[in-house]
């Protein structure tokens, strides 16, 4: 749980090395509903083309307990009277095992009490997180959650002065 919440990418390789990439990558399409992008080693850091929504959408199993519910732009219509004129079904399904998302959501929390996220104003909150960075740092994300959000914050800075620092880090 140290590696995960200090973002120790050689711990982090060589578990997934242990686990073995093939089986990660099968895991990650089950969350996911689509096979993973990057076939290589360096998927084993994050390293796959995901938009904002799919990452948020890879989060959310873990916020909301283990359950997978795709992301809505909207789930009904109502007219001026505030009357239902259509509604968009959930579909939820059971995506990880309760103790699993547990663990992992524990590893989480910890990131923000005692890891990279540890200097946010939220960290002492009961915010579960992660934190990461790409392309010499210029590139940064966070993607966290409470008993009621889950949000995804990514910055893409064109120079060192944007970085942005998320928990000491830039």
């Amino acid at each position: 749980m140290r590696a995960l919440g200090q973002s120790l990418n050689l711990a982090t390789v060589r578990l997934g090395e242990e686990i073995g990439l093939i089986k990660i990558q099968q895991r990650y399409s089950e969350l996911m509903n689509k096979p993973a992008k990057n076939k290589y080693h360096s998927f084993l850091l994050g390293s796959d083309a995901l938009s904002p929504i799919e990452a948020l959408e890879l989060y959310n199993n873990f916020a909301s307990g283990g359950f997978q519910t795709p992301p809505k732009a909207v789930i009904a219509a109502v007219d001026s009277s505030n009357q239902l004129i259509d509604q968009r079904p959930f579909n939820i399904k059971n995506s990880i095992e309760f103790d699993a998302v547990n663990a992992i959501n524990r590893g989480l929390e910890g990131v923000m009490t005692h890891g990279t996220g540890r200097n946010s104003p939220y960290s002492k909150l009961g915010i579960a997180g992660k934190t990461g960075t790409s392309n010499d740092n210029r590139d940064s994300w966070f993607a966290g959650f409470d008993n009621t959000h889950c949000l995804l914050y990514t910055s893409d800075a064109a120079d060192e002065e944007d970085s942005v620092d998320l928990g000491g880090r830039r």
